[in-house]
């Protein structure tokens, strides 16, 4: 009967951990999925990546599950003690999607969090893209208009200077199809009149930057991210 009860203690010990590695990684699945404006894309890459970082995550996770457990051990709290320790474990994965719902809503947001510089306030978004993340390369793109002013903050904080190739060098097609992954605006093609490029603004931030407007500075298609 010893035998028994130690082995079976081992094998609820054992499925306690397991469950806490699987929350982990279909948080990263979730993450994925929410962080990629492809939700498939997202969740397919949230999904390969987390079978390799999950077991690590456990590296947090669990102390914060035996926390759980040692707070759950009161007695007032006993009878919830293993969804308590569950909660704990799940903090950081909530937190994380909970940013990620953030992003989503509020997009740039994003780019004010790569580049430290302030997305244009009273910008109108006509279209984004965001892709990568992780393991992967990351691309955040933008189509938006906003006033001259804000467009000329943004090319004078990100440290942009005028690049004499031709506007379809940034990967977009005069349809406003994107070559190299981002969407373009599918309401109306512009005429881009001057692109800008950058290299990053600050350690840590884009490998590249690459703005496109037209002659009044109101219409803006910006791309950035991670190589």
């Amino acid at each position: 009967m010893l035998v028994q009860s130690r082995g079976a203690r081992v094998a609820k010990t054992l499925l306690w951990i397991g469950t806490i590695w699987l929350m982990g990684w279909i948080g990263m699945i979730l993450h994925g999925a929410i962080s990629w404006s492809n939700t498939l894309e997202g969740a397919t890459s949230g999904a390969i990546q987390g079978a390799i970082v999950s077991p690590f995550l456990l590296i947090i996770t669990l102390p914060a599950a035996f926390l759980g457990r040692l707070i759950g051990a009161l007695r007032p709290l006993r009878k919830w003690r293993l969804g308590i320790s569950l909660l704990f474990a799940a903090l950081l994965p909530l937190w994380e999607l909970g940013s990620a719902l953030v992003d989503r809503v509020q997009p740039g947001r994003r780019f004010t969090k790569l580049t430290a510089v302030a997305f244009p306030k009273d910008a109108k978004m006509i279209s984004c893209d965001f892709q990568g993340g992780g393991f992967a390369d990351l691309t955040y793109s933008y189509v938006f208009t906003c006033p001259p002013g804000e467009t000329e903050r943004l090319i004078r904080e990100l440290k942009l200077t005028k690049d004499r190739a031709s506007p379809t060098s940034l990967g977009w097609t005069s349809g406003g199809a994107a070559m190299s992954g981002g969407r373009g605006p599918t309401e109306e093609v512009w005429s881009w009149a001057t692109d800008y490029r950058g290299s990053p603004v600050r350690r840590g931030g884009p490998h590249y930057i690459e703005l496109q407007t037209e002659e009044t500075h109101t219409k803006v298609r910006l791309i950035c991210g991670t190589i």
